[in-house]
C-alpha cells in the first residue's frame, strides 16, 4: 500500500477547450509533468434522442467523444 501521495481535482468544461487547457496548466503547476490522468466526463440527457436540441446532441457527441482525447 502507497502512502504519502498526492493529488488534485480540477473541474472543467470539458467540452471548453480553454478550460481544458487551464486545467492542464494548474495540474502542471502543482506537480510537475502529469502521470495518469483520471477523466470521468459524460453527459446523458434521459431523453429520447428526438426530444433533444440541436445544441444538446451536438455537445453531447463532443464531450462523449473527444474529452478522451
Amino acid at each position: 500500500m502507497l502512502k504519502g501521495g498526492q493529488c488534485v481535482t480540477v473541474k472543467c468544461d470539458c467540452s471548453n477547450l480553454e478550460e481544458v487547457q487551464n486545467s492542464g496548466k494548474v495540474a502542471n503547476e502543482a506537480f510537475g509533468p502529469v502521470d495518469i490522468l483520471i477523466n470521468n466526463a459524460g453527459i446523458v440527457s434521459g431523453k429520447k434522442i428526438l426530444d433533444n436540441s440541436f445544441g444538446l446532441m451536438k455537445k453531447t457527441l463532443m464531450v462523449n467523444t473527444l474529452a478522451h482525447l
